[in-house]
């Protein structure tokens, strides 16, 4: 054989596709640096360990049109997955300001109030007037 790839390329119908086990083998085999070496994590250079269930992560993020197929997706840990995600959106929310500022949107207006919540109707008072301990009269 020539090398060529004896699979077809792997493409979710939808972005909520769950990945195949058999696809999830082949990610982490193409980031194994040797044949029997642990994967390595493309985001920190660490290998990922066998005890530690790895996160399969868009290169480029669906949010910025990637396709949820085998090529886009790669193998990290879960808390490198959690930080590139938090950057992520991070720069989307930045990028959309810039984009509202470009258009002479302020966001930072002031904000529609609610009616709130309806006024209490007066508490009733005790029957007989509170005498306090200190005001009290002995009894003879």
């Amino acid at each position: 054989m020539t090398g060529r790839n004896l699979h077809q390329e792997w493409v979710g119908k939808t972005s909520l596709a769950e990945i195949p086990p058999s696809v999830k083998r082949r990610i982490l085999d193409s980031q194994r640096p040797e044949p029997n070496a642990l994967p390595i994590c493309p985001c920190c250079g660490r290998p990922i360990r066998v005890d530690v269930t790895p996160e399969y992560d868009h290169r480029k993020p669906l949010a910025d049109g990637g396709e949820h197929r085998e090529t886009n997706l790669r193998a990290i840990h879960p808390r490198c997955h959690k930080r590139k995600t938090a950057k992520e959106a991070h720069e989307r929310a930045l990028a959309r300001a810039a984009q509202m500022s470009a258009y002479g949107i302020d966001r930072r207006g002031p904000k529609m109030r609610g009616a709130g919540f309806r006024k209490a109707p007066g508490q009733h008072t005790a029957t007989r007037p509170i005498i306090r301990k200190s005001e009290r009269r002995e009894q003879p």
